[in-house]
């Protein structure tokens, strides 16, 4: 989510829209029902969402979070 917010940064929101929209084929219930719509609202309303820990996942999992060297 790291690349949705920053393109909403720059007023991308229909791209970050579309894309949300392409992720509730393959993210799982609880996305596609409560994260997801809620994001969705808040940038139909002209707001960045808080995308909480999506905006770690990527650094958690390649160990930048943690001070792990690639």
């Amino acid at each position: 989510m790291l690349l949705a917010k920053a393109l909403l940064e720059q007023g991308e929101s229909a791209i970050v829209l579309d894309y949300l929209e392409r992720c509730k084929s393959f993210w799982g219930k609880v996305f596609r029902l409560g994260k997801i719509r809620k994001w969705k609202n808040a940038i139909k309303a002209g707001e960045i969402p808080d995308f909480g820990a999506n905006l770690l996942y990527h650094a958690l999992k390649s160990g930048e979070a943690i001070g792990k060297k690639k």
